[in-house]
This record gives C-alpha cells, sequence and structure tokens, in this order.
C-alpha cells in the first residue's frame, strides 16, 4: 500500500472536476493558512450561471482582507460545484462571509467546511 494509504486510513475518494475558476496571485504563494471549502449540487442545466455568478462575486471577494485566492472547481455530468477560498488567518477567513449568490439554483443544502492549510506550494 502506498504510504499516505497508510497514515490516512485508507486510499483516497479520487474526483476529476473541471477547473472554471482560478484566482491566484502568484507572490502569494506559500502564505495561505486556511480554506474554506464549500460543496453544493448544482441545478440541472445551471452549471453556467454558477460560473457567471462566481465570478462577479469572486472579484468584491478577492478585496476582502487577508483574501490570497479562489477557485471553483465543477462536474457538469453530476452537477457538483467546489468552491475553496484561501486566507491569511482563520480570523479574515472568518470575518468574510460567502455572499450565498447560488443559493437559489442549488439543490439542496450545501456544506461548508474550514481547513488550516498543510502545504501551499
Amino acid at each position: 500500500p502506498d504510504h499516505v494509504d497508510v497514515i490516512s486510513g485508507g486510499p483516497p475518494v479520487r474526483e476529476v472536476y473541471e477547473v472554471s475558476v482560478y484566482d491566484r496571485l502568484e507572490p502569494e504563494l506559500g502564505e495561505a493558512t486556511h480554506a474554506r471549502v464549500t460543496t453544493r449540487q448544482v441545478q440541472s442545466g445551471n452549471m453556467d450561471e454558477v460560473i457567471q455568478t462566481y465570478l462577479n462575486s469572486a472579484v468584491p471577494l478577492r478585496r476582502a482582507q487577508g483574501s490570497i485566492g479562489a477557485i471553483l472547481l465543477t462536474d457538469r455530468d453530476t452537477g457538483n460545484a467546489v468552491n475553496i477560498t484561501l486566507w491569511k488567518s482563520e480570523s479574515e477567513m472568518d470575518a468574510a462571509a460567502p455572499s450565498g449568490d447560488v443559493d437559489n439554483i442549488s439543490v439542496g443544502q450545501h456544506t461548508r467546511d474550514s481547513y488550516e492549510v498543510g502545504a501551499d506550494i
């Protein structure tokens, strides 16, 4: 077994997504300490609207204190969308509330989790 499999308790679940939006400035690589990950199911046929809405809301979010970058991963076949935002500190991440702009074109409840960044390379 792979070393990571042994220390994590089993093999990872592998999923493939299209990178629909990537907003990250190169000088800020290595500065992220926290990440917010939001996963949602998008109504059939609305992925382009989700991407456009994300682009429109990502610009103001990018100006938030401590924001380092954002990425939107999408899978049109399953309707899954994963939004990852990177922050310089936990307090700055907590101070920047997500907009909720795509809630009305999502299906069911979304999940939102916060993580400490283990490596930012």
